[in-house]
């Protein structure tokens, strides 16, 4: 008690870069990005690891302590979109692509081989963590009380096709179908229903179907605010 604890800790690390009044720290931002910690199959829960007994027959007694949990990686990839980490992301995405691979499930948490306890290999909140760097990440989608800004972030290599889709997406009383071409975090165009739009922006009030196509570019140049 009353002394400061040398672990760092996935999950509050992501929820910080994902505060809008930490955003402005650029410093401290990319000193979380360099300096955190991250395995071979992903960012830990928490890492080092506590020095405590841990018993194979009681789950509660190791399974934070030092394990790969990916509603953590879903944050973690979220906040590495956000703030164009394209590395961070890429790195998470093919990780957490990679362990639900080992068994064709999304577990609730994998050692650091990748193993997990047959009783944890179903997980929706897993799930969600994959989906939701699909969805916040890839196909960068921001929700706001007024609308959706459309922010993608894609990676280089064989993982993806030139032009990524998601198609019918509900959103309010509307349908998307969002297509993202190119490499990178740069917008070079968007467009809404064919016309191009200075703002990536879909207002909440729409109705109905309507097409986004964004073609990203590589170029290196700041990150613009939310709208």
């Amino acid at each position: 008690m009353n002394r400061t604890c040398d672990q760092m800790e996935g999950l509050g690390e992501s929820l910080v870069l994902l505060s809008d009044d930490f955003e402005t720290d650029h410093d401290r931002i990319s000193a979380i990005f360099r300096n955190t910690h991250r395995t071979d199959r992903g960012i830990p829960c928490l890492w080092p690891r506590f020095d405590v007994k841990e018993s194979p027959d009681h789950i509660a007694s190791y399974y934070h302590n030092g394990r790969i949990w990916p509603f953590v990686q879903g944050y973690w990839a979220t906040a590495a979109a956000r703030h164009g980490q394209l590395d961070v992301f890429e790195y998470e995405l093919k990780s957490l692509i990679a362990l639900s691979q080992v068994d064709t499930t999304f577990a609730e948490f994998y050692d650091l081989d990748g193993s997990f306890p047959s009783s944890r290999r179903r997980q929706m909140w897993s799930a969600s963590g994959f989906l939701s760097m699909v969805f916040h990440g890839l196909f960068g989608m921001i929700f706001l009380p007024h609308g959706i800004e459309i922010r993608p972030i894609k990676p280089k290599g064989s993982y993806f096709a030139s032009t990524i889709s998601l198609k019918n997406v509900s959103y309010r009383n509307m349908k998307l179908d969002i297509y993202v071409s190119g490499v990178g975090r740069n917008i070079r165009l968007f467009e809404l229903d064919g016309v191009i739009v200075e703002k990536p922006f879909v207002h909440a009030s729409f109705t109905g179907r309507h097409v986004v196509k964004v073609i990203l570019e590589e170029k290196d140049t700041p990150l613009t605010p939310h709208i």
